[in-house]
């Protein structure tokens, strides 16, 4: 997990692979959404896994 966190961020904060890969450095919103999207998965697991079976 943490390597794929790694490539995403270099991906879109180093020039030379911004420019390799055609992307754009992302908007404060942005990282919102991408952590308010993480932050909802993490607590729907924790939710679904404290159900009784």
């Amino acid at each position: 997990m943490a390597g794929a966190a790694a490539m995403l961020a270099a991906a879109v904060l180093l020039p030379p692979l911004q420019t390799l890969l055609s992307t754009t450095t992302v908007a404060p919103a942005g990282w919102a959404g991408a952590a308010a999207a993480g932050l909802a998965a993490y607590l729907l697991v924790r939710v679904l896994r404290s159900e009784p079976r």
